[in-house]
């Protein structure tokens, strides 16, 4: 009886707290803020605040508005380095990757970690009473986790290992020079463990998760191309895509008009019209955009892959 009137008072206090954040002027200040993408704010913080999603995900700084000046920035800080490393013969390459890789963390810190951009995106999860927990998923690259419940962390720092474990394992299976560096870095890609931890740490539904794990997996096919092709299949048919479905950016339902992922976008958009009708049109417009995304992720995930190839340290 205890235990349960003690969650009873938490859950109350958490509906509180959620409702005078709402009720505050914080939503307008962050609907202003130029330091944030217009999708990251409804997406992965205000999803978060409302309850609808347990966490979220930012990749830094792919998500930071102007985020291709951190790249640049980080590569002529490093750039002495990566000539040493060209022109070193076989034996010196090694010591020298990871020295490398040290100096791609260290500018890092010093380009990303120190950015108004970096540290408007932690004041507002303290504003917004969430908790945030970073994954270093390379050198140059990070992910940025937002949440509330402090479970959620334990479940992180979980995944964080399973990762580890995947890469090694893709690593280890790959027979191919190439197929070994293509591994290495989307080694996660191919265990059923850490997509599915991951969908469900995100929110997804669980019949999106698995038709994703199960391309992934064994269709030995292409998520973003399935999805691709769903939509326009439904556009020659005459249809359109349900908006709602795709409430989050980087997700794929299982189809374009799944009825579950149209219950999460209908839910964030219902809830942020209650407060501001500038913020319903605002999330209506990332959701247009997300379905636009994945319309044209063939050609753009193809482009992307070739350039973290290139930079996979």
């Amino acid at each position: 009886m205890r235990i349960s009137n003690k969650r009873s008072r938490w859950n109350l206090l958490r509906r509180k707290k959620k409702a005078n954040i709402l009720e505050s002027e914080l939503p307008t200040q962050l609907l202003r803020d130029p330091f944030l993408l217009d999708y990251v704010k409804i997406e992965a913080y205000l999803a978060v605040v409302l309850g609808i999603r347990p966490s979220s995900l930012i990749t830094i700084p792919a998500e930071f508005p102007n985020k291709d000046l951190y790249g640049k920035q980080i590569d002529a800080l490093c750039r002495e380095d990566l000539r040493i490393l060209k022109n070193a013969g076989v034996a010196d390459k090694p010591v020298l990757i990871q020295r490398l890789k040290e100096k791609i963390r260290k500018s890092f810190k010093q380009v990303v970690i120190e950015s108004k951009a970096y540290q408007t995106h932690v004041k507002w999860a303290k504003q917004l009473f969430l908790q945030s927990y970073q994954v270093e998923v390379r050198p140059s690259i990070h992910e940025f986790y937002l949440f509330k419940d402090s479970h959620v962390e334990r479940k992180l720092r979980r995944l964080v290992e399973v990762r580890k474990i995947a890469k090694k394992t893709a690593l280890t299976d790959s027979p191919k020079v190439h197929a070994q560096r293509l591994n290495l870095v989307y080694g996660e890609e191919h265990s059923y463990d850490f997509l599915n931890s991951m969908g469900e740490l995100l929110g997804y539904p669980s019949c999106c998760v698995q038709s994703y794990i199960e391309d992934r997996l064994q269709k030995n096919a292409s998520v973003e191309i399935r999805a691709s092709k769903q939509i326009e299949e439904l556009r020659n048919n005459g249809e359109k895509p349900d908006t709602f479905a795709f409430f989050a950016r980087n997700f794929f339902p299982c189809t374009p008009k799944c009825q579950k992922a149209n219950a999460v976008g209908k839910s964030i958009s219902a809830q942020l019209m209650d407060f501001s009708p500038k913020l319903a049109d605002l999330h209506l417009d990332c959701l247009k955009k997300n379905v636009a995304t994945i319309e044209n992720y063939p050609e753009s995930i193809t482009r992307y892959k070739e350039n973290l190839e290139k930079r996979a340290f």
